[in-house]
């Protein structure tokens, strides 16, 4: 299984300090950081995972895949335990992950993780096609982003470089619904790099996973 995975594995790694090791693994693409919680069991929805293997992959390269901890599936849960594969690195890291439905379709996804002894926590707008199917589009960090009211309302509480918007512990702990809300007007297709994205498709067993990595 890691061999076969591993010679698909496409990083940028170049681009990212070692703080950013968390997205890295996880997908290597922009992303929203915060230093606490935005989603809790307060404001996340309850769903259902129905598959424990999710294949993640970078324009239908394989990139990495998740393990699905929890047992039983078919359950609604607020919070779902994950291990992520680092294959090319032979490296494992533990997790967790929040949803919260903004419309058909639409969530915003919170996952964080712990990396070199630090813990990151991540926001990806992910969008569902099928139960087993579901796309992180990779968004610009320019105009629309950058602009937005609420970046200048919080001022120095919030840094954006060129691959990351980082909102600091004052801006997490105290606007947490401004930021869901930040992430929903992001939603347009202008703010979207067109052809860069992730899919992430479900298998119920590893020998399902193995089989789809073969065909790419």
């Amino acid at each position: 299984m890691k061999k076969t995975l591993a010679k698909h594995i496409h990083k940028r790694k170049a681009l990212y300090p070692i703080f950013f090791l968390f997205t890295i693994v996880f997908f290597s693409c922009n992303s929203i950081e915060v230093t606490d919680f935005v989603l809790d069991n307060s404001n996340s929805d309850e769903i259902d995972i129905p598959f424990k293997y999710w294949k993640i992959e970078d324009k239908n390269e394989v990139s990495s895949y998740l393990e699905f901890n929890d047992v039983p599936f078919n359950k609604n849960k607020k919070l779902w335990k994950f291990s992520i594969y680092d294959l090319e690195e032979n490296r494992k890291m533990e997790g967790n992950i929040r949803l919260k439905k903004i419309e058909d379709n639409f969530y915003i996804f919170q996952t964080d993780g712990y990396a070199n002894g630090r813990r990151g926590i991540l926001l990806y707008p992910i969008f569902k096609k099928h139960d087993d199917e579901y796309y992180v589009y990779e968004f610009s960090l320019d105009n629309d982003f950058k602009n937005h009211p609420l970046i200048k309302k919080l001022g120095n509480h919030v840094t954006i470089d060129n691959h990351t918007i980082e909102f600091d512990g004052y801006a997490s702990s105290l606007y947490s619904d401004e930021i869901l809300e930040y992430i929903k007007d992001m939603n347009k297709p202008k703010n979207y790099i067109a052809g860069e994205y992730f899919k992430i498709k479900g298998y119920k067993t590893l020998s399902e996973l193995n089989k789809s990595i073969k065909h790419n």
